[in-house]
């Protein structure tokens, strides 16, 4: 059974991988963005001083909303800690 890491940990991770890791955006994230007036610059802002909340798992996908600025992201943690991926875009 894997650890579920908790916020804080998530948002660390996340906080690094913005600096020096990969951050993969679904299409669906990068249309829904679009769609909504963001840009990949506001949204890397959210990863960078949102909050995070606690985790959710729906389809089998462990993920983690992040939000600030008045926007929410839908991230996934990658396994190798160096990766995150963007799933969800919407305005609160």
């Amino acid at each position: 059974m894997l650890r579920r890491p908790s916020p804080a940990a998530v948002l660390e991770q996340v906080r690094a991988v913005v600096v020096r890791g990969t951050v993969v955006w679904s299409r669906r994230a990068q249309r829904r963005a679009f769609d909504r007036g963001l840009d990949i610059r506001d949204c890397v802002d959210v990863l960078r001083t949102g909050s995070v909340d606690e985790l959710e798992i729906e389809h089998g996908t462990r993920r983690y909303r992040v939000h600030a600025n008045g926007v929410t992201l839908v991230v996934v943690p990658g396994v190798d800690r160096g990766r995150v991926s963007v799933i969800g875009v919407w305005r609160d």
